[in-house]
């Protein structure tokens, strides 16, 4: 984007609206076998904003794969909020960003127990 505007604005689902199951029996569909539905299906990032850094972190299939990787409505209580829900970067001149990727089975239960504290305030 920066190659080719000298502003712009970009806005996407935030990491906790990718990892966040819509159902409100996200766990009694797991008991059932089912996979809940979590974040957008056919997203592939995971994108945190730092000020005017863009950190796209690799979504794969391990997320699904234990449900300690995702929030439930249950585990917060409530509904995200809007401005919970989306990253959004009015930017002039440039921004950066970077891809990262993660060893899900340790990062994925790990982030989602600091995004559940920050969630409910602690």
């Amino acid at each position: 984007l920066c190659r080719v505007a000298k502003a712009g604005y970009v806005e996407t689902p935030s990491r906790p609206r990718e990892i966040y199951a819509k159902s409100r029996f996200a766990r009694l569909a797991v008991l059932l076998g089912r996979v809940p539905e979590v974040g957008f299906y056919h997203h592939r990032w995971l994108v945190e904003r730092d000020g005017d850094h863009l950190r796209f972190t690799a979504k794969v299939a391990a997320l699904l794969e234990n449900p300690g990787n995702y929030l439930t409505r249950a585990q917060l209580g409530r509904k995200l909020t809007e401005e919970e829900s989306a990253v959004a970067l009015w930017w002039e001149g440039g921004f950066t960003c970077e891809e990262v990727f993660v060893d899900p089975r340790e990062e994925y239960p790990a982030y989602r127990a600091r995004e559940l504290a920050r969630l409910r305030g602690r």
